[in-house]
Formats: structure tokens, C-alpha cells, sequence
């Protein structure tokens, strides 16, 4: 039952947020878009403890009557199926694999830090060109890595890419993106 309203609530969130965003366009900055996401994140993160409290129940006496169980045995024809057991699998099943695609992608990411050359540094933060990558983004450390062709890019173009780089840098959206994912393997 708490997996259902879990579910039902998730949605309604997602909805919500979404909903939000795209009501609100551009008046909102990318920013404001990015923290709405970001507490229905953390928010979907914490329905399932929300959802599982429950006020006190008022209770009230009355007699106890006693049921016998009865218990029938039936052949070995009789096979059902585990459907709860089959569901928990087909869960765990989909929580590795999305684990196990996030942690390709971290291993790729790490190899291509390691492979990337040294460029210059942006406000504190170091920024690498890295061969291959198409295009620019922000991996951990922190670290702004950069196709090769940026060195082509005119001064504004690469200001202005820097400084967007640098606010994921800042918002830490990084992070915000491994707990969604674990959100994802979660759910």
C-alpha cells in the first residue's frame, strides 16, 4: 500500500514540478528551473518516510473473539506463482541497471579527465580540453572539460560557455544528479 501511494505521489510531484516549469517558461531563469527540479528531487527522496507516518489512531475496547486458522494441503499440482517475489526481482533488476549505467558513465568521465590536457583555469576552476568530447561539460573534481575545437571558439563564445560550465560547478549539480539517479534506483 505504501509503494502505491509512494507512486501516486511521485507523479503527482513530478507533475507538479514540471507542470511549474513549463507554465513559468522563460521568466524563470535557468536557475530557478534548476531549484524547482531540485526540491521535487529531494522531495521524491523523502516521500517514502513523509508518507509513512500516520497519526495515532483512536482506539476503542471491545471483545476479543477467537478464530481458529484452518489449513488445507493441496497436492503438488497446485503451482503459484510468487508474484511479489517476481516483482522484487523485476525491481532489483531495473535498480542495477540503472546503476550500472551510471557507473559506466563515471568510469568514462574518469577517463577522460585523465586523458585531458591541462588548458587554464576559470575562476577557480580547472578547465581541460579533452579529445573527443563533443561537447563542453562539467565533471568531478571540479573540472570544466572542453572539446579540442575550443581553442578555435571566439573569446565571447568561450566566456560564455565557461560561465555556464561554472554555474553547474556552483549549483553543485553534480551531486544533485547522483541523488537522482539514486532516486532512480530507488524507485
Amino acid at each position: 500500500m505504501l509503494a502505491l501511494r509512494v507512486l501516486l505521489g511521485m507523479s503527482a510531484l513530478i507533475l507538479a514540478a514540471g507542470l511549474a516549469v513549463r507554465l513559468a517558461g522563460r521568466r524563470w531563469s535557468a536557475g530557478e528551473r534548476n531549484a524547482v527540479w531540485t526540491v521535487a528531487l529531494v522531495l521524491s527522496l523523502l516521500l517514502p518516510v513523509l508518507l509513512r507516518y500516520e497519526p495515532p489512531a483512536v482506539s476503542f475496547s471491545a471483545p476479543v473473539m477467537e478464530v481458529q486458522r484452518i489449513t488445507i494441503s493441496v497436492g503438488p499440482e497446485d503451482r503459484t506463482v510468487d508474484y511479489w517475489g517476481l516483482l522484487k526481482g523485476i525491481w532489483l533488476l531495473g535498480a542495477a541497471g540503472v546503476a550500472g549505467w551510471w557507473m559506466v558513465g563515471f568510469a568514462r568521465v574518469t577517463g577522460m579527465v585523465a586523458s585531458s590536457v591541462e588548458h587554464s583555469t576559470y575562476r577557480g576552476v580547472a578547465v581541460r580540453t579533452c579529445l573527443g568530447l563533443k561537447m563542453p561539460a562539467v565533471a568531478a573534481g571540479p573540472v570544466i572539460l572542453l572539446p579540442e575545437a575550443a581553442s578555435e571558439w571566439p573569446v565571447e563564445r568561450l566566456e560564455m560557455v565557461l560561465t555556464h560550465e561554472l554555474a553547474h560547478v556552483r549549483r553543485r549539480d553534480l551531486w544533485w544528479r547522483l541523488a537522482g539517479t539514486l532516486g532512480c534506483c530507488l524507485y
